[in-house]
């Protein structure tokens, strides 16, 4: 009877170092963040509704007096300058229509994610507040 107990055992001992593993659950794989690849020149002036590049969004290849003609009057909570290296490649923004009030300025290549950050030249928050630009040889 100890024979058979024995071989048993021995028998059991050798399907457990002999057998194929069976799979595991996939242990779940921690996630690289997303990194956010700057766009390529296109020309432009971007400007989003929401914080961070989201929401609606407008963009300019020129000067505006007005951003009312975008439906972007006082709503632009982040901006992208993509505009190409050149004499005109800054973009000055200011609070009122037709280039008047405050202003701020923005290089090209540049970007502002979260205008709530940003301040006006006269010190006020620049968030949902931009309603006119025009294209400048530099900042200063």
């Amino acid at each position: 009877m100890r024979k058979g107990i024995y071989a048993l055992l021995a028998a059991s001992m050798a399907m457990a170092l002999y057998a194929p593993a069976l799979p595991a659950a996939a242990a779940p794989q921690p996630t690289r963040p997303q990194t956010v690849r700057p766009m390529d020149p296109d020309g432009l002036l971007w400007a989003y509704s929401d914080a961070n590049f989201s929401g609606r969004s407008c963009s300019w290849g020129g000067d505006s007096a007005g951003w009312s003609s975008c439906g972007f009057n006082d709503v632009a909570s982040s901006v992208r300058n993509n505009g190409y290296t050149g004499q005109y490649d800054a973009v000055r923004f200011f609070k009122d229509g037709n280039y008047s009030g405050p202003s701020m300025c923005l290089s090209r290549g540049d970007s502002w994610s979260n205008l709530a950050n940003q301040r006006w030249s006269d010190g006020s928050n620049a968030n949902d507040s931009i309603s006119s630009h025009f294209w400048t040889h530099l900042c200063s």
